[in-house]
């Protein structure tokens, strides 16, 4: 997955988020996919991003490094990668990148 490749979220507007003070996860809804999910910080930290604008997946790996005080090492890269396939595959998300036709919501 290039790193240049722009993310946007399919309907941002019907994003519904739940948080407890004593949890570290969030609930996800998605109106328009009736995807529910339990999200740990970085998966809401990209929705929650991504939600709010087009971002590229390079951007993306810089701004949750710094966030979390993380080293930008494969280990963050292949996590945010793997949630972006993810929230592809489920259709919240969608990139422009010709190269991953698979991942494109519908």
């Amino acid at each position: 997955m290039a790193g240049t490749d722009l993310w946007r979220a399919n309907l941002p507007g019907f994003f519904h988020w739940a948080v407890w003070d004593d949890e570290e996860e969030e609930v996800f809804y998605h109106q328009g996919s009736g995807e529910t999910l339990l999200l740990n910080p970085l998966g809401a930290f990209i929705l929650k991003i991504i939600g709010s604008a087009e971002i590229s997946t390079d951007k993306l790996v810089q701004l949750a490094a710094n966030h979390f005080k993380l080293p930008i090492d494969q280990a963050l890269i292949d996590c945010i990668e793997m949630s972006l396939r993810t929230f592809a595959q489920k259709g919240l998300i969608q990139t422009h990148a010709r190269d991953y036709p698979e991942f494109q919501a519908g």
